[in-house]
């Protein structure tokens, strides 16, 4: 490279607008080259949970008399390296519509969730840690939530298996 090249590159890459426009190009591309970096290489990992699937989540909270009960969510997981998202359903109840995510730590799968429709309030939010299966197809963990019913904070123990 000449030296009337470098000073013209020199002199662009010293203009206002071109670091402007330099700063802009690099937030664009940064989260998601971030992600792919953080998440896909963890595909490399030969123990990586495989947990992308359908599930059926079942827990204990209280029906409208404020009896135990046990309540069931359809779940479709994603998955990216350690990152896990969804939606779920309670079946039956057609105002229940829940948004899930989280991160796979070793066998140990640790989330946050809220009902859909509720994002500006903590009525309906909550987070579960479970324990994975060996054969990926099940979890055993504690979850605890902001009940819209009661109005309190609620726990429960909490299973999972892959459906078909």
């Amino acid at each position: 490279m000449d030296a009337s090249t470098a000073s013209t590159i020199k002199d662009l890459l010293a203009a206002p607008s071109t670091t402007f426009v330099l700063g802009i190009v690099a937030s664009v591309i940064a989260a998601p080259l971030w992600l792919l970096l953080s998440g896909g290489l963890d595909y490399l990992k030969a123990d990586l949970p495989h947990l992308a699937h359908k599930w059926e989540f079942k827990y204990i909270e209280p029906d409208g008399q404020g009896s135990p009960t046990a309540s069931y969510e359809h779940l479709q997981l994603k998955q990216f390296g350690t990152h896990v998202w969804g939606t779920a359903i309670k079946p039956g109840d057609d105002r229940t519509s829940l948004t899930y995510k989280g991160r796979i730590k070793r066998r140990s799968l640790v989330m946050t969730y809220r009902l859909s429709n509720y994002s500006a309030v903590t009525v309906g939010s909550g987070a579960l840690h479970a324990l994975i299966a060996d054969d990926d197809n099940s979890i055993e963990g504690w979850c605890i939530w902001h009940d819209r019913d009661t109005k309190r904070i609620e726990s429960s123990p909490i299973e999972g298996r892959k459906v078909a």
